[in-house]
């Protein structure tokens, strides 16, 4: 389950909400006692959040591994050793995973500059990328497009921050951008072979548009942030993933006793 600290929260306006002042006037993280007095909207990725990723587990313990062969334990076998020991590789670990999480940002980063302000990337990777994007977009004949623009609403009651939207003939464009190795890009060709978490996203962003009655078309976009190589695969299933994120959300709201379609403002 996702930690409380991880959640995160729009207000009815759908401006981010990352800190709230206590009774002593002192900033702090927003907790879910602080979204049910001020009727905040939980994020489609903390919604996803409630659900175990057995890749996600598995890359964490890859770091941890891959840890313990940068930083060999070479102590005496002692209790008190071997905590020590597990402390300093679960903060390598951390190192390690923050330095991937890093790339992605900066892929995001560097295609949302390209696209918004014309800042070409230094990274010859992220350049490709970003213009492989730009090409993809043109070619749906895109207009008006943005980047990090929130969606949602209170009676939806959960919102969310597409990386990439747009207008095009008939309604709106979504792409959401994932980051990924030459490595993993060959077994990620069909909606199919998307993983789960990644198809309940686009679901519950399809479902912002299909309250509204506004058609979409959501592309996930899977960049090789090795060789630069992005794949547009095109949102299936529609009524199945955006009910099974619905699904999900109601859930959430369960499990969190909080349900900001209900609550009172």
């Amino acid at each position: 389950m996702a930690s409380e600290q991880r959640t995160k929260w729009y207000d009815t306006d759908l401006t981010e909400v990352d800190s709230v002042l206590t009774a002593k006037e002192t900033p702090t993280t927003p907790t879910i006692r602080h979204a049910r007095k001020m009727v905040l909207l939980p994020s489609v990725t903390s919604v996803i959040g409630i659900l175990g990723s057995y890749s996600l587990e598995q890359w964490k313990i890859e770091q941890a591994i891959r840890s313990c062969v940068a930083f060999p334990f070479d102590g005496d076998e002692t209790e008190e050793n071997v905590l020590s020991y597990i402390d300093s590789i679960k903060g390598k670990s951390v190192e390690y995973s923050e330095a991937q999480a890093n790339r992605g940002k900066l892929m995001h980063a560097a295609v949302a500059n390209w696209l918004m302000h014309k800042d070409e990337p230094e990274d010859p990777v992220n350049q490709e990328i970003a213009w492989r994007v730009e090409m993809y977009l043109k070619e749906a004949k895109a207009t008006n497009i943005s980047c990090e623009r929130p969606f949602g609403s209170r009676e939806l009651g959960y919102a969310g921050t597409p990386d990439i939207s747009a207008d095009i003939p008939g309604g709106i464009i979504i792409l959401d951008l994932k980051g990924t190795t030459t490595k993993n890009i060959a077994k990620l060709k069909t909606f199919r072979s998307l993983y789960d978490s990644w198809k309940l996203q686009l679901g519950g962003y399809d479902g912002m548009f299909a309250a509204s009655g506004h058609a979409s078309q959501l592309v996930q976009v899977v960049a090789d942030m090795d060789g630069g190589e992005p794949r547009f695969i095109e949102y299936e299933d529609p009524e199945l993933w955006r009910a099974a994120f619905q699904h999900l959300f109601d859930i959430w709201c369960t499990i969190k006793s909080y349900d900001p379609r209900k609550e009172q403002a």
